[in-house]
């Protein structure tokens, strides 16, 4: 029973093609759907055109559903919004042999030496405890 619940605690953008977006979505406007991606709870705040979701099925289990896109009347001039995509992420892939050269490096750069624990370490060798 708990695995059945925790699996509907997000919502689910479905789009116009068919593809299913496990999400939490944050706002509506009459032309925009913000959301975050459920798996990164904290990461990018994501955008779609309304017009590109056919519902939206919320973890309570109601279900929004969006119909086609109005048509404009003839002689309107059609403004079109760039389709924003979901980013991807773009990390390095780096061998271990590279990860270690930048740890390396790093070390070089921030580490200063063990001065103070060494002097730490032989004043507790050399005076012990005057019976505090």
């Amino acid at each position: 029973l708990l695995v059945s619940h925790s699996g509907r605690t997000q919502d689910t953008l479905v789009t116009r093609s068919g593809e299913a977006i496990a999400a939490k979505v944050l706002k509506i406007t009459p032309t925009e759907i913000e959301y975050r991606r459920f798996d990164n709870p904290d990461g990018l705040l994501l955008v779609v055109l309304k017009s590109e979701v056919a519902a939206i099925r919320y973890a309570n289990g109601t279900r929004e559903a969006f119909g086609p896109a109005e048509p404009t009347p003839t002689g309107t001039p059609v403004t079109t919004q760039p389709a924003y995509a979901s980013p991807v992420a773009t990390q390095p892939t780096l061998s271990g042999e590279e990860l270690y050269t930048r740890g390396r490096q790093d070390a070089r750069l921030h580490y200063r030496g063990s001065g103070p624990m060494g002097g730490s370490a032989g004043a507790a060798a050399f005076f012990p405890r005057w019976g505090w």
